[in-house]
Protein backbone atom coordinates (compact mmCIF):
# COMPACT_ATOMS: atom_id res chain seq x y z
CA UNK A 1 0.00 0.00 0.00
CA UNK A 2 3.27 2.11 -0.66
CA UNK A 3 3.32 5.14 1.70
CA UNK A 4 0.23 4.67 3.16
CA UNK A 5 1.49 3.49 6.49
CA UNK A 6 4.28 5.62 6.36
CA UNK A 7 1.24 9.01 6.76
CA UNK A 8 -0.66 6.22 9.14
CA UNK A 9 2.37 6.01 11.65
CA UNK A 10 2.52 10.05 11.45
CA UNK A 11 -0.98 9.87 12.78
CA UNK A 12 -1.46 7.50 16.07
CA UNK A 13 -2.00 9.11 19.15
CA UNK A 14 -2.26 7.41 22.28
CA UNK A 15 -5.44 7.04 24.57
CA UNK A 16 -9.01 5.92 24.00
CA UNK A 17 -12.19 7.82 23.21
CA UNK A 18 -15.79 6.59 24.72
CA UNK A 19 -19.07 6.75 22.84
CA UNK A 20 -23.19 6.74 23.44
CA UNK A 21 -24.49 4.70 20.76
CA UNK A 22 -27.91 4.80 20.49
CA UNK A 23 -30.28 2.44 18.79
CA UNK A 24 -30.66 3.05 14.89
CA UNK A 25 -30.59 1.16 11.59
CA UNK A 26 -27.45 -0.35 10.99
CA UNK A 27 -26.03 -3.53 9.07
CA UNK A 28 -23.86 -5.74 11.19
CA UNK A 29 -21.15 -7.34 9.06
CA UNK A 30 -19.67 -10.22 11.61
CA UNK A 31 -22.42 -12.73 11.93
CA UNK A 32 -23.43 -16.06 11.07
CA UNK A 33 -24.45 -14.90 7.67
CA UNK A 34 -21.29 -12.72 6.83
CA UNK A 35 -18.30 -14.18 9.16
CA UNK A 36 -16.95 -16.87 6.47
CA UNK A 37 -17.22 -13.68 4.37
CA UNK A 38 -14.08 -11.69 5.33
CA UNK A 39 -10.37 -12.60 3.75
CA UNK A 40 -7.02 -11.47 5.21
CA UNK A 41 -4.45 -10.56 1.99
CA UNK A 42 -1.29 -8.65 2.51
CA UNK A 43 2.44 -8.16 0.73
CA UNK A 44 5.81 -8.12 1.98
CA UNK A 45 4.83 -10.34 5.39
CA UNK A 46 6.92 -12.75 7.35
CA UNK A 47 3.65 -15.19 7.69
CA UNK A 48 0.76 -16.26 5.47
CA UNK A 49 -2.32 -14.42 7.09
CA UNK A 50 -5.78 -16.24 7.65
CA UNK A 51 -8.98 -15.16 8.44
CA UNK A 52 -11.05 -17.09 10.71
CA UNK A 53 -14.42 -16.91 12.52
CA UNK A 54 -15.42 -18.87 15.64
CA UNK A 55 -18.88 -17.43 16.10
CA UNK A 56 -18.23 -14.88 18.63
CA UNK A 57 -15.36 -12.61 16.21
CA UNK A 58 -13.18 -12.50 12.72
CA UNK A 59 -9.47 -12.83 13.89
CA UNK A 60 -6.47 -12.43 11.42
CA UNK A 61 -2.30 -12.12 12.54
CA UNK A 62 -0.30 -9.94 9.97
CA UNK A 63 3.54 -9.49 10.46
CA UNK A 64 4.94 -6.88 8.28
CA UNK A 65 8.36 -7.12 6.82
CA UNK A 66 10.72 -4.17 6.92
CA UNK A 67 9.88 -1.00 5.58
CA UNK A 68 12.73 -0.14 2.40
CA UNK A 69 11.58 3.20 1.29
CA UNK A 70 15.18 2.59 -1.35
CA UNK A 71 13.42 -0.36 -2.52
CA UNK A 72 9.75 1.07 -2.76
CA UNK A 73 8.82 -1.67 -0.31
CA UNK A 74 6.12 -1.03 1.82
CA UNK A 75 4.71 -4.13 3.93
CA UNK A 76 0.96 -4.00 4.09
CA UNK A 77 -1.86 -6.90 5.33
CA UNK A 78 -5.55 -6.13 6.03
CA UNK A 79 -9.02 -8.15 7.02
CA UNK A 80 -11.80 -7.33 4.94
CA UNK A 81 -15.00 -7.33 4.05
CA UNK A 82 -15.18 -6.73 0.32
CA UNK A 83 -18.88 -6.70 -1.65
CA UNK A 84 -21.11 -5.21 -3.89
CA UNK A 85 -23.28 -3.14 -1.16
CA UNK A 86 -24.52 0.42 -1.45
CA UNK A 87 -22.46 2.62 1.63
CA UNK A 88 -25.09 5.77 0.36
CA UNK A 89 -26.72 7.11 3.62
CA UNK A 90 -23.75 5.49 5.82
CA UNK A 91 -23.91 7.21 9.02
CA UNK A 92 -21.04 5.76 10.64
CA UNK A 93 -19.10 2.96 11.85
CA UNK A 94 -19.09 1.33 14.87
CA UNK A 95 -16.23 -1.09 15.69
CA UNK A 96 -15.80 -3.68 18.60
CA UNK A 97 -12.15 -4.65 18.70
CA UNK A 98 -9.27 -6.25 19.99
CA UNK A 99 -5.26 -5.30 18.44
CA UNK A 100 -2.32 -5.77 20.33
CA UNK A 101 -1.02 -3.01 17.93
CA UNK A 102 -2.61 0.24 16.66
CA UNK A 103 -4.67 -0.53 13.39
CA UNK A 104 -6.38 1.24 10.61
CA UNK A 105 -9.93 1.07 8.90
CA UNK A 106 -10.31 2.12 5.61
CA UNK A 107 -12.85 1.92 3.01
CA UNK A 108 -12.60 0.19 0.15
CA UNK A 109 -12.97 2.96 -2.64
CA UNK A 110 -13.21 1.34 -6.43
CA UNK A 111 -12.89 3.80 -9.29
CA UNK A 112 -12.43 2.90 -12.82
CA UNK A 113 -11.72 -0.56 -12.06
CA UNK A 114 -8.98 0.33 -9.47
CA UNK A 115 -9.12 -0.46 -5.99
CA UNK A 116 -7.81 2.43 -3.91
CA UNK A 117 -8.06 0.52 -0.27
CA UNK A 118 -5.57 3.27 1.05
CA UNK A 119 -7.68 6.05 0.14
CA UNK A 120 -9.07 6.68 2.99
CA UNK A 121 -8.83 5.83 6.95
CA UNK A 122 -8.65 6.34 10.42
CA UNK A 123 -6.24 5.18 13.25
CA UNK A 124 -7.96 2.95 15.95
CA UNK A 125 -5.13 2.59 18.91
CA UNK A 126 -4.31 -0.82 20.53
CA UNK A 127 -6.54 -2.21 23.04
CA UNK A 128 -4.68 -3.45 26.51
CA UNK A 129 -5.84 -6.74 26.67
CA UNK A 130 -9.87 -6.42 26.30
CA UNK A 131 -12.12 -5.03 23.62
CA UNK A 132 -12.69 -1.45 22.54
CA UNK A 133 -15.71 0.08 21.01
CA UNK A 134 -14.87 2.96 18.10
CA UNK A 135 -17.43 4.87 16.13
CA UNK A 136 -15.96 6.37 13.08
CA UNK A 137 -17.65 8.72 10.93
CA UNK A 138 -17.05 8.92 7.02
CA UNK A 139 -16.03 12.82 7.37
CA UNK A 140 -12.66 11.48 10.12
CA UNK A 141 -11.53 9.60 7.47
CA UNK A 142 -8.07 11.15 5.95
CA UNK A 143 -7.01 11.30 2.90
CA UNK A 144 -2.84 9.36 2.24
CA UNK A 145 -0.69 11.93 1.09
CA UNK A 146 0.80 9.41 -0.87
CA UNK A 147 -2.16 7.55 -2.10
CA UNK A 148 -2.50 7.26 -6.52
CA UNK A 149 -6.17 8.72 -5.72
CA UNK A 150 -6.80 12.10 -6.15
CA UNK A 151 -10.33 12.47 -5.65
CA UNK A 152 -13.09 12.85 -2.77
CA UNK A 153 -15.08 10.14 -0.71
CA UNK A 154 -17.85 8.96 -2.67
CA UNK A 155 -19.99 6.44 -0.39
CA UNK A 156 -21.65 5.06 -3.83
CA UNK A 157 -18.25 3.98 -5.00
CA UNK A 158 -17.51 1.94 -1.81
CA UNK A 159 -17.00 -1.57 -2.14
CA UNK A 160 -16.00 -2.65 1.28
CA UNK A 161 -14.41 -2.43 4.83
CA UNK A 162 -10.92 -3.52 6.02
CA UNK A 163 -8.82 -3.23 9.40
CA UNK A 164 -4.94 -2.26 8.39
CA UNK A 165 -1.91 -3.51 10.01
CA UNK A 166 0.02 -0.51 10.29
CA UNK A 167 3.06 -1.43 12.63
CA UNK A 168 6.49 -2.63 10.39
CA UNK A 169 8.21 -5.44 12.22
CA UNK A 170 6.06 -6.34 14.00
CA UNK A 171 3.16 -8.98 14.85
CA UNK A 172 -0.29 -7.32 14.70
CA UNK A 173 -3.51 -9.62 15.74
CA UNK A 174 -6.55 -8.21 14.71
CA UNK A 175 -10.02 -8.98 16.47
CA UNK A 176 -13.33 -8.25 15.22
CA UNK A 177 -16.69 -8.72 17.35
CA UNK A 178 -18.83 -6.22 15.51
CA UNK A 179 -18.52 -4.20 12.89
CA UNK A 180 -22.32 -2.46 12.68
CA UNK A 181 -22.51 -0.05 9.34
CA UNK A 182 -24.95 2.41 10.97
CA UNK A 183 -27.42 4.64 8.43
CA UNK A 184 -27.40 1.26 6.13
CA UNK A 185 -30.81 -1.24 6.84
CA UNK A 186 -34.07 -1.31 7.28
CA UNK A 187 -34.38 -1.93 10.93
CA UNK A 188 -36.65 0.40 12.85
CA UNK A 189 -34.83 0.45 15.74
CA UNK A 190 -37.37 -1.22 18.27
CA UNK A 191 -38.22 -4.64 19.70
CA UNK A 192 -41.73 -4.83 18.63
CA UNK A 193 -41.22 -7.54 15.71
CA UNK A 194 -42.55 -4.48 13.49
CA UNK A 195 -39.71 -3.45 11.23
CA UNK A 196 -41.48 -2.52 7.79
CA UNK A 197 -40.99 1.15 9.21
CA UNK A 198 -44.42 2.07 8.48
CA UNK A 199 -45.47 2.42 12.22
CA UNK A 200 -48.22 0.03 11.96
CA UNK A 201 -49.31 -3.19 10.53
CA UNK A 202 -49.42 -5.14 14.16
CA UNK A 203 -46.13 -6.45 14.15
CA UNK A 204 -47.31 -9.34 12.02
CA UNK A 205 -45.51 -8.55 8.48
CA UNK A 206 -42.16 -8.08 7.76
CA UNK A 207 -41.39 -6.02 4.50
CA UNK A 208 -38.99 -5.24 1.61
CA UNK A 209 -39.14 -2.43 -0.08
CA UNK A 210 -37.84 -2.26 -3.70
CA UNK A 211 -37.89 1.51 -4.38
CA UNK A 212 -35.43 3.43 -2.59
CA UNK A 213 -34.23 0.02 -0.68
CA UNK A 214 -31.25 1.57 0.87
CA UNK A 215 -28.73 -0.83 -0.95
CA UNK A 216 -30.38 -3.84 -1.97
CA UNK A 217 -29.85 -3.04 -5.86
CA UNK A 218 -31.10 -1.04 -8.72
CA UNK A 219 -33.51 -1.56 -11.32
CA UNK A 220 -32.86 -3.05 -14.80
CA UNK A 221 -34.20 -3.02 -18.44
CA UNK A 222 -33.28 -5.06 -21.30
CA UNK A 223 -35.23 -5.47 -24.84
CA UNK A 224 -35.03 -6.83 -28.41
CA UNK A 225 -33.54 -5.60 -31.34
CA UNK A 226 -36.89 -4.87 -33.03
CA UNK A 227 -37.02 -1.59 -32.40
CA UNK A 228 -38.21 -1.99 -28.39
CA UNK A 229 -36.63 0.10 -25.38
CA UNK A 230 -37.00 0.94 -21.91
CA UNK A 231 -35.06 4.32 -20.76
CA UNK A 232 -34.67 4.60 -17.03
CA UNK A 233 -34.27 7.86 -15.74
CA UNK A 234 -34.83 7.85 -12.28
CA UNK A 235 -34.61 4.75 -9.26
CA UNK A 236 -36.28 6.56 -7.18
CA UNK A 237 -39.23 7.21 -8.01
CA UNK A 238 -38.62 4.48 -10.62
CA UNK A 239 -39.33 6.22 -13.62
CA UNK A 240 -39.31 4.63 -17.27
CA UNK A 241 -40.28 4.85 -20.78
CA UNK A 242 -41.15 1.04 -22.13
CA UNK A 243 -41.46 1.23 -26.08
CA UNK A 244 -41.96 -1.78 -26.91
CA UNK A 245 -41.54 -2.70 -31.21
CA UNK A 246 -43.15 -4.96 -33.92
CA UNK A 247 -42.74 -8.13 -34.08
CA UNK A 248 -41.42 -10.28 -37.30
CA UNK A 249 -43.82 -13.15 -37.31
CA UNK A 250 -42.22 -14.70 -40.79
CA UNK A 251 -39.21 -14.42 -38.77
CA UNK A 252 -40.20 -15.89 -35.64
CA UNK A 253 -38.69 -12.80 -34.19
CA UNK A 254 -40.92 -11.41 -31.11
CA UNK A 255 -40.49 -8.10 -29.67
CA UNK A 256 -40.11 -8.28 -26.10
CA UNK A 257 -39.05 -5.67 -23.42
CA UNK A 258 -38.98 -5.58 -19.63
CA UNK A 259 -38.02 -3.45 -16.75
CA UNK A 260 -36.69 -5.86 -14.03
CA UNK A 261 -35.24 -6.19 -10.67
CA UNK A 262 -33.83 -9.44 -9.06
CA UNK A 263 -33.14 -10.75 -5.90
CA UNK A 264 -30.95 -13.77 -6.06
CA UNK A 265 -30.67 -15.63 -2.51
CA UNK A 266 -31.04 -14.63 1.12
CA UNK A 267 -34.67 -14.11 1.09
CA UNK A 268 -37.46 -17.09 1.87
CA UNK A 269 -40.33 -15.96 -0.41
CA UNK A 270 -42.53 -18.74 0.99
CA UNK A 271 -44.05 -16.57 3.26
CA UNK A 272 -44.43 -13.62 0.55
CA UNK A 273 -48.28 -13.10 0.93
CA UNK A 274 -48.45 -9.55 -0.30
CA UNK A 275 -47.40 -7.40 -3.08
CA UNK A 276 -48.61 -3.71 -3.20
CA UNK A 277 -47.47 -1.19 -6.04
CA UNK A 278 -47.74 2.57 -6.28
CA UNK A 279 -47.27 4.04 -9.38
CA UNK A 280 -48.45 5.81 -12.21
CA UNK A 281 -48.68 5.27 -15.92
CA UNK A 282 -50.38 6.65 -19.46
CA UNK A 283 -50.89 2.92 -20.54
CA UNK A 284 -51.59 -0.34 -19.67
CA UNK A 285 -48.63 -2.92 -18.02
CA UNK A 286 -48.04 -6.49 -16.48
CA UNK A 287 -46.38 -6.73 -13.40
CA UNK A 288 -44.57 -10.19 -13.33
CA UNK A 289 -42.95 -12.19 -10.74
CA UNK A 290 -40.44 -15.37 -11.94
CA UNK A 291 -38.84 -18.03 -10.53
CA UNK A 292 -34.73 -18.34 -10.53
CA UNK A 293 -35.46 -20.47 -13.58
CA UNK A 294 -37.45 -17.45 -15.24
CA UNK A 295 -40.82 -19.22 -15.21
CA UNK A 296 -44.05 -16.72 -14.67
CA UNK A 297 -45.41 -17.62 -11.25
CA UNK A 298 -47.21 -14.71 -10.85
CA UNK A 299 -48.46 -12.05 -13.60
CA UNK A 300 -50.99 -9.27 -12.86
CA UNK A 301 -52.49 -6.76 -14.94
CA UNK A 302 -51.52 -3.00 -14.07
CA UNK A 303 -53.92 -0.35 -15.52
CA UNK A 304 -53.76 3.37 -16.97
CA UNK A 305 -53.64 5.93 -14.21
CA UNK A 306 -52.50 6.78 -10.48
CA UNK A 307 -53.27 3.49 -8.52
CA UNK A 308 -52.25 1.38 -5.76
CA UNK A 309 -52.20 -2.31 -6.77
CA UNK A 310 -52.44 -5.11 -4.11
CA UNK A 311 -51.72 -8.67 -5.41
CA UNK A 312 -52.62 -10.94 -2.68
CA UNK A 313 -50.10 -14.21 -2.72
CA UNK A 314 -51.42 -17.46 -2.36
CA UNK A 315 -49.34 -19.94 -0.65
CA UNK A 316 -48.87 -22.36 -3.95
CA UNK A 317 -47.19 -19.41 -5.52
CA UNK A 318 -44.64 -18.31 -2.50
CA UNK A 319 -43.54 -21.63 -2.73
CA UNK A 320 -42.95 -21.72 -6.29
CA UNK A 321 -40.77 -18.92 -6.32
CA UNK A 322 -38.27 -20.58 -3.99
CA UNK A 323 -35.00 -18.19 -2.75
CA UNK A 324 -34.82 -16.35 -5.94
CA UNK A 325 -36.92 -13.82 -7.74
CA UNK A 326 -37.47 -11.70 -10.10
CA UNK A 327 -39.98 -8.85 -10.21
CA UNK A 328 -40.53 -7.23 -13.70
CA UNK A 329 -42.73 -4.14 -15.49
CA UNK A 330 -43.70 -5.43 -18.99
CA UNK A 331 -46.52 -4.77 -21.78
CA UNK A 332 -47.46 -6.15 -24.97
CA UNK A 333 -48.72 -3.33 -27.21
CA UNK A 334 -46.83 -3.42 -29.70
CA UNK A 335 -45.89 0.28 -31.61
CA UNK A 336 -46.53 1.92 -28.13
CA UNK A 337 -44.99 3.60 -25.41
CA UNK A 338 -45.38 3.52 -21.71
CA UNK A 339 -44.89 5.87 -19.02
CA UNK A 340 -44.53 4.95 -15.97
CA UNK A 341 -43.70 6.12 -12.41
CA UNK A 342 -43.22 3.50 -9.44
CA UNK A 343 -43.22 5.46 -5.70
CA UNK A 344 -43.05 2.01 -3.89
CA UNK A 345 -43.09 -1.75 -4.76
CA UNK A 346 -43.68 -3.50 -0.99
CA UNK A 347 -43.21 -6.94 -0.65
CA UNK A 348 -44.83 -8.32 2.90
CA UNK A 349 -43.78 -11.51 4.56
CA UNK A 350 -45.85 -13.50 6.77
CA UNK A 351 -44.86 -14.03 10.46
CA UNK A 352 -46.73 -17.49 11.20
CA UNK A 353 -45.99 -19.85 8.63
CA UNK A 354 -45.91 -23.45 9.80
CA UNK A 355 -42.89 -24.37 7.73
CA UNK A 356 -40.74 -21.37 8.68
CA UNK A 357 -39.86 -22.11 12.57
CA UNK A 358 -42.53 -19.03 13.62
CA UNK A 359 -39.53 -16.36 13.15
CA UNK A 360 -40.75 -12.88 12.23
CA UNK A 361 -37.26 -12.64 9.69
CA UNK A 362 -37.74 -13.63 5.93
CA UNK A 363 -34.27 -13.98 5.40
CA UNK A 364 -33.37 -16.07 8.83
CA UNK A 365 -36.56 -18.73 8.56
CA UNK A 366 -35.53 -19.79 12.29
CA UNK A 367 -35.03 -16.63 13.47
CA UNK A 368 -37.27 -14.61 16.58
CA UNK A 369 -37.62 -11.77 14.87
CA UNK A 370 -37.19 -8.26 16.40
CA UNK A 371 -34.75 -5.37 15.78
CA UNK A 372 -32.23 -7.48 13.08
CA UNK A 373 -35.42 -8.67 11.20
CA UNK A 374 -34.31 -7.92 7.82
CA UNK A 375 -30.12 -7.90 6.83
CA UNK A 376 -29.91 -6.42 3.34
CA UNK A 377 -26.36 -7.29 3.53
CA UNK A 378 -27.25 -10.84 3.71
CA UNK A 379 -28.87 -10.21 0.26
CA UNK A 380 -26.22 -8.67 -1.42
CA UNK A 381 -23.68 -11.09 0.31
CA UNK A 382 -25.29 -13.93 -1.86
CA UNK A 383 -26.33 -12.25 -4.93
CA UNK A 384 -24.64 -12.61 -8.47
CA UNK A 385 -23.70 -9.07 -10.13
CA UNK A 386 -21.31 -6.83 -12.45
CA UNK A 387 -19.86 -3.85 -10.64
CA UNK A 388 -18.30 -2.47 -13.67
CA UNK A 389 -17.33 -2.83 -17.24
CA UNK A 390 -13.82 -1.06 -19.50
CA UNK A 391 -13.02 -2.07 -22.23
CA UNK A 392 -10.70 -4.76 -20.97
CA UNK A 393 -11.48 -5.90 -17.85
CA UNK A 394 -14.99 -6.18 -15.96
CA UNK A 395 -15.70 -6.47 -12.09
CA UNK A 396 -17.87 -9.19 -10.88
CA UNK A 397 -19.50 -10.29 -7.35
CA UNK A 398 -20.14 -13.76 -6.77
CA UNK A 399 -21.83 -15.42 -3.96
CA UNK A 400 -19.78 -18.36 -3.57
CA UNK A 401 -16.14 -19.59 -4.64
CA UNK A 402 -16.28 -22.15 -7.64
CA UNK A 403 -16.14 -22.14 -11.65
CA UNK A 404 -18.24 -19.66 -13.53
CA UNK A 405 -18.62 -19.02 -17.07
CA UNK A 406 -18.30 -15.09 -18.30
CA UNK A 407 -19.60 -14.28 -21.79
CA UNK A 408 -20.45 -10.78 -23.25
CA UNK A 409 -22.69 -10.41 -26.38
CA UNK A 410 -22.94 -7.70 -28.32
CA UNK A 411 -26.80 -6.40 -28.43
CA UNK A 412 -28.06 -8.45 -31.36
CA UNK A 413 -26.94 -11.72 -29.99
CA UNK A 414 -23.02 -12.07 -31.32
CA UNK A 415 -20.88 -13.48 -29.37
CA UNK A 416 -17.77 -10.71 -28.70
CA UNK A 417 -15.93 -12.48 -25.74
CA UNK A 418 -16.41 -15.69 -23.48
CA UNK A 419 -14.56 -17.71 -20.71
CA UNK A 420 -14.36 -20.37 -17.78
CA UNK A 421 -12.39 -18.89 -14.75
CA UNK A 422 -12.89 -19.91 -11.13
CA UNK A 423 -14.23 -17.09 -8.83
CA UNK A 424 -13.77 -16.04 -5.37
CA UNK A 425 -16.42 -14.78 -3.50
CA UNK A 426 -17.28 -11.16 -2.96
CA UNK A 427 -15.53 -8.87 -5.70
CA UNK A 428 -13.77 -9.97 -8.55
CA UNK A 429 -11.31 -8.39 -11.01
CA UNK A 430 -11.41 -10.60 -14.62
CA UNK A 431 -9.42 -9.21 -17.37
CA UNK A 432 -11.40 -10.10 -20.42
CA UNK A 433 -8.83 -11.34 -23.16
CA UNK A 434 -9.56 -8.75 -25.42
CA UNK A 435 -10.70 -5.10 -25.77
CA UNK A 436 -14.16 -4.62 -26.30
CA UNK A 437 -15.83 -1.42 -28.09
CA UNK A 438 -17.64 1.39 -26.22
CA UNK A 439 -21.58 0.70 -25.96
CA UNK A 440 -24.25 -1.05 -25.12
CA UNK A 441 -23.71 -5.43 -24.68
CA UNK A 442 -25.33 -8.03 -22.95
CA UNK A 443 -23.45 -9.68 -19.58
CA UNK A 444 -24.47 -13.62 -19.24
CA UNK A 445 -22.86 -15.46 -16.10
CA UNK A 446 -23.18 -19.04 -15.54
CA UNK A 447 -22.60 -20.78 -12.02
CA UNK A 448 -23.40 -24.34 -10.35
CA UNK A 449 -26.15 -22.20 -8.22
CA UNK A 450 -26.56 -18.70 -9.57
CA UNK A 451 -27.30 -17.51 -13.18
CA UNK A 452 -27.30 -13.32 -14.15
CA UNK A 453 -27.70 -11.87 -17.91
CA UNK A 454 -27.87 -7.81 -17.36
CA UNK A 455 -27.62 -5.28 -20.00
CA UNK A 456 -24.67 -3.19 -19.65
CA UNK A 457 -22.87 -0.15 -21.06
CA UNK A 458 -19.15 -0.65 -21.61
CA UNK A 459 -17.08 2.82 -21.09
Amino acid sequence: MKKFYVALMAMILAGGMSFAFSQEVFTELVSEELGDSWGAEGEHLDNNPVANYNGTYVEATFVLQAEDEDNDIYPSGSLGYYDDYNYVGLDSIVVEYEADQNIAITLMHYDDDTYYEEAFFKVLNKTTGSKTKAKVLPGDLAVDQWSEFTGSLNLAKIKGVSFAAVEYEKSTTIKLYSVKLYGIGIDDGDDDDDDDNNGGGGGNSDLIELINNSGLGDWYDYADNLGSNVNITSQNPLTATLTLGESDADANDWAYLGLGFSIEGGVNFSRLIKIEIAYTANGALDFVVEDSNDNEVIKESLSSGSNTKTINVTSSQAAGIGNKAGFKFTHENEGETVNLTVTSVKLYFSDNNPNTGGGTNPQNPGGSGGADAISKTNVKANKLAVTGISAGKIGLTVPTTGNYSVGIYSIDGKMLTQTKVNLVQGVNSLTLGKNLAKGIAIVRIQGTNAALVKKISIK
